[in-house]
């Protein structure tokens, strides 16, 4: 229909509420069960969004980051590039953003600040996801999946011959990696939480 033809970038709020912008104009709420579509406020530029506690961050076309809360602009931050696609980690402690070079925007959602920048990869496709933890990132570099250190912004795992050629990927809730291509790849890397100090002794003793 006519109506929400300029509506877009849902994002949830929680099982039953979503999030609708009005392409570079509002804000609005959806309710699934009843399917109403409330306006919420106006933000001019509103470009893409993903739902926080409390409220959301939202993209602007004119490449600035806001976190909105109760309906407020509270803290802006320049992205330096446009906002392609925001996530969040599964606590929304931390989110990213996709950027339109390619790189991908580390985000404090507690305060709205940019913690970490890293590198430029693909600019298009391959969204990049948090682990459950909040700790790690896969994303799309250079034709293959990637894993990098959110808190570091250190790149991981890299030219693994298994990960080239991947369109894709997530991690699922135990930790592995479910790769999307042409034959789907099921990947198991167990995490190593020990001290550094205690795996870097257990190498040198080899």
């Amino acid at each position: 229909e006519d109506s929400i033809k300029n509506f877009g970038a849902p994002t949830f709020i929680d099982k039953d509420h979503l999030y609708l912008l009005e392409e570079k104009k509002a804000v609005y709420q959806w309710t699934i069960a009843t399917n109403e579509r409330k306006k919420l406020f106006d933000l001019p530029g509103v470009y893409g969004a993903i739902a926080i506690p409390g409220g959301l961050l939202v993209g602007t076309d004119d490449n600035k980051l806001l976190r909105v809360i109760a309906g407020k602009v509270v803290h802006t931050a320049d992205l330096k590039d446009r906002a392609e696609y925001l996530g969040a980690s599964h606590d929304r402690r931390w989110a990213m953003a996709q950027l339109t070079n390619g790189a991908t925007a580390i985000i404090d959602t507690s305060t709205g600040e940019i913690t970490r920048q890293l590198e430029p990869a693909e600019q298009s496709g391959g969204i990049p996801v948090f682990d459950a933890t909040g700790d790690l990132i896969l994303r799309l570099a250079r034709s293959e999946l990637t894993v990098w250190d959110r808190a570091s912004g250190d790149e991981l795992i890299f030219n693994f011959r298994i990960l080239n050629g991947m369109m894709g990927g997530r991690f699922t809730p135990d930790g592995r990696i479910e790769a999307a291509s042409r034959s789907p790849v099921l990947l198991d890397i167990p995490l190593d939480t020990r001290p550094a100090a205690a795996i870097i002794r257990e190498i040198s003793c080899r």
